[in-house]
């Protein structure tokens, strides 16, 4: 059983280009991660357009989801919460 230790700045910085990168997901905050072993568990919030059905919310989270297993592997622990966007009308 290995240490817990926060994932490194990289790391970090590297997961919220990963989830912005998905169509609709405009930022990320209340990012938090941390390595366990040799996998990592990541926890953050995801603002998007309020106004768009939970199913889309949900395929969206679903595809960042996707993209940080692909970088830090299949067992990566992930949880996302998807949250409204308050800052105006923002374009994707």
């Amino acid at each position: 059983m290995g240490l817990n230790y926060a994932a490194s700045e990289e790391d970090e910085q590297e997961i919220a280009r990963l989830v912005t990168s998905v169509p609709g997901i405009r930022r990320i905050h209340n990012l938090r991660s941390r390595r366990i072993g040799n996998g990592v568990a990541i926890d953050l919030h995801a603002k998007m357009d309020g106004s768009q059905s939970l199913t889309d919310a949900h395929a969206k989270a679903t595809a960042a989801e996707r993209l940080i297993r692909e970088r830090f592997g299949s067992n990566a622990l992930i949880n996302i919460h998807m949250e409204p966007d308050t800052q105006g009308a923002m374009r994707d």
